[in-house]
């Protein structure tokens, strides 16, 4: 009987380890950025960049400017997509 019990408490404080340790890694995978808005916004910062250096004009810099912030609102406003339980770390 005294063997059950130690069996009992082994699988069940590693169950709970288990689940601490997945809910931990979920938590991590939902808190990084969007990789996406990290890429238009360097975008952004070349844009201006060329602009600086004279290899666009004002008006390309314009709507070079224009597109990318657009792609970059609309990146942002997409809901994110939920963390697959499935994915191991």
């Amino acid at each position: 009987m005294f063997l059950f019990w130690i069996t009992a408490a082994l699988l069940g404080a590693g169950a709970a380890s288990l689940i601490v340790w997945r809910a931990a890694w979920a938590s991590k995978s939902a808190t990084e950025a969007d990789p996406a808005i990290e890429v238009y916004r360097r975008a952004l910062t070349e844009i201006d960049d060329l602009a600086d250096r004279g290899m666009i004009v004002a008006d390309e810099r314009r709507t070079a400017r224009a597109e990318t912030g657009r792609r970059l609102l609309a990146e942002a406003e997409r809901p994110a997509s939920p963390v697959d339980a499935r994915l191991g770390p």
